[in-house]
């Protein structure tokens, strides 16, 4: 099971924009015994700037910022000598999401928290430039909160997939998935329970018949029953293998709910969240996690490209990110 031991906190947008978000992040690391890390990153300053300033070098001039940046935010530590939560702070030059990166290997975090950067885009999508990056190569599980969202979460939606092989009459012998917890299902489902103690955590999954469409242009001689009734068997199976992921987290959370829903994951996950409270998508990634940068899916993108709630990202196990020591 993932364990919080580490908090990656990233701060660039001010002590009033980001204080909410703060104060969240450091009652989550007192619940868990976790160390806290506060980053502040700034643009790196050139020699040519520099150069215009009498008395200056890049070096003096950094230095100075960083102390005016730490005592910005000082009063962090206050906070969380009262919670006694073991923080530091620290204020870095340099690209954020590459700085961000090199931070979570360097103290092995297990979460980055950051509100999700301002865009202009037209169709409200949440995420810049820095927080894709952070989504396609930082190693840890990513929490993007939307700047106006309502904290502590009250609506919690884990989106998970689920296999139906080991269940149809043709595999009968295959065997169960196992409930490894370093499966991608489990760690979105350890995280999701982690972050929302609450109950009434919902569970999605969107489910295509593969064999829907080669019916139609097969052109057979089925029945609109025929095909009904073969809908019904694989979202029969659909839940089946939905129950049997998430029957582990009945326990601890018996309002859990699941819900199911037909079409293409990019399109019917994003249409449900239009049209149902949701303050925290919880959600896993696809990727070739074998080669270096491989992160998000198409499928998983396109999701996250259109979703208007504050998200958190889970890698699988295996993926290596690009960004190097």
């Amino acid at each position: 099971m993932d364990t919080l031991k580490t908090i990656l906190f990233v701060s660039e947008k001010g002590l009033q924009q980001e204080q909410n978000l703060f104060s969240w992040t450091l009652e989550l690391a007192a619940r868990h015994n976790a160390v806290l890390k506060v980053l502040r990153v700034l643009p790196a300053v050139s020699s040519s700037f520099a150069s215009w300033l009498e008395n200056s070098t890049p070096e003096s001039m950094q230095k100075q910022q960083q102390a005016m940046q730490i005592d910005d935010i000082k009063s962090w530590l206050q906070q969380a000598e009262q919670l006694k939560v073991k923080t530091t702070l620290d204020v870095q030059f340099g690209k954020l999401f590459f700085k961000v990166i090199e931070q979570v290997l360097t103290t092995d975090a297990d979460l980055v928290v950051k509100l999700s950067d301002d865009t202009d885009s037209i169709d409200n999508t949440l995420f810049g430039s820095q927080d894709l990056h952070l989504l396609r190569k930082c190693p840890c599980a990513v929490l993007l909160h939307k700047n106006g969202n309502k904290l502590p979460y009250k609506n919690v939606v884990a989106s998970i997939d689920v296999e139906t092989d080991f269940l149809s009459d043709d595999y009968a012998k295959s065997p169960r998935p196992t409930l490894d917890p370093q499966r991608l299902n489990s760690r979105i489902m350890n995280w999701a329970t982690q972050l929302y103690p609450e109950t009434n955590l919902r569970v999605i999954h969107a489910w295509m018949p593969e064999g829907e469409e080669l019916i139609y242009h097969w052109n057979t001689d089925w029945s609109e029953e025929d095909i009904y009734a073969f809908n019904e068997k694989e979202r029969h199976l659909h839940q089946k293998a939905m129950d049997l992921e998430v029957e582990p987290y009945y326990q601890k959370d018996p309002n859990l709910q699941t819900v199911l829903t037909k079409g293409l994951p990019q399109k019917v996950i994003s249409d449900w969240l239009t049209q149902h409270p949701c303050d925290l998508l919880v959600m896993g990634t696809v990727a070739r996690v074998g080669i270096a940068g491989w992160f998000i899916g198409n499928t998983a993108e396109e999701i996250l490209q259109q979703v208007n709630c504050s998200v958190l990202a889970v890698k699988p196990k295996e993926f290596v990110t690009p960004i190097k020591l």
